[in-house]
């Protein structure tokens, strides 16, 4: 499953640069992404008296202070204003989709770990990305807020509320089954929102010394991140919550981020998250491999 998923990236980034009329795609993209939120939300079953974790203070301060400040104001001056949003955006996307079947491969985990952090920062980001936005970046690129809390949790929540609804009136053998069919999809979507939002900003990319420093950032931010988070599981845990809190710092939903991005923002913000799509496959390949014993 895992190497299916690497194989889609790939595709979908030389599909991207290389075949026309992908941006065809652009405008539903935060249809793919509430789909696959959907598919995801059904195949959870959290149980909300450990929702809260000790754990999750160091990875939620990661996620939502530590690297969006450091890559904003430390990493990236020196940038187009487009380019340094769309790092900000990516170091503050939170917990990737992706990240509850890539686990799955690691021997030594905390799930329940695994889901609390997912739904915690799924659910926040409706919250702390208008006002992280508007605190941080608002000085150089115009937000609206309201708009953005609307869009944000009407791509979060309704996914929530019919999966919800789905699993009140299915039966449980029945829901099975179409979980385990609706997997297949999920590559799917993943190669067109690869490829669409690639080709949507590939006359946009100049190949010069700012990209290059665009892709050593996008990459320091999930290294960093994830080393971070491994290191204090030291103070916090065994080798499980050591392994968990690598992966769930390390792996963010850029997807999501990119339709919100799409949306409200110049198509030069999505460079980066366009790389950071890469690399956060890329990093999570080496985290796997780290931790597959």
């Amino acid at each position: 499953m895992k190497n299916l998923f690497y194989i889609v990236i790939f595709s979908g980034i030389i599909c991207g640069f290389f075949v026309p009329y992908f941006d065809f795609f652009i405008p539903v993209i935060p249809f793919f992404i509430g789909t696959m939120l959907f598919l995801n939300y059904l195949d959870i079953n959290p149980d909300w008296n450990k929702l809260i974790r000790k754990e999750l203070f160091i990875t939620i301060f990661l996620s939502v202070f530590f690297m969006p400040l450091l890559v904003y104001h430390v990493l990236s001056t020196g940038l187009a204003d487009e380019y340094r949003m769309g790092l900000f955006l990516t170091a503050i996307a939170p917990s990737g989709i992706l990240m509850l079947i890539f686990a799955k491969f690691v021997p030594h985990k905390d799930y329940n770990l695994i889901i609390s952090n997912f739904l915690i920062l799924q659910f926040g980001i409706i919250f702390y990305l208008p006002l992280m936005l508007e605190w941080v970046v608002g000085s150089s690129v115009h937000i609206e807020s309201s708009r953005l809390f609307m869009q944000t949790a009407a791509i979060i929540l309704i996914p929530y509320v019919i999966s919800i609804l789905t699993r009140r009136f299915l039966k449980s053998s029945t829901l099975k089954k179409s979980v385990n069919a609706a997997k297949g999809v999920i590559p799917v979507m993943v190669f067109l929102i690869i490829a669409s939002s690639i080709n949507g900003v590939a006359e946009e990319i100049k190949w010069d010394s700012s990209l290059i420093n665009i892709m050593i950032i996008t990459l320091s931010i999930f290294l960093i991140q994830g080393g971070l988070a491994y290191l204090s599981g030291y103070f916090l845990g065994d080798r499980s919550i050591r392994n968990t809190m690598c992966l769930i710092s390390s792996s963010r939903n850029i997807q999501l981020i990119l339709g919100i991005a799409i949306i409200n923002f110049p198509p030069l913000v999505v460079v980066p998250l366009v790389f950071g799509i890469f690399f956060h496959h890329l990093t999570n390949a080496l985290w796997l491999w780290l931790f597959r014993n």
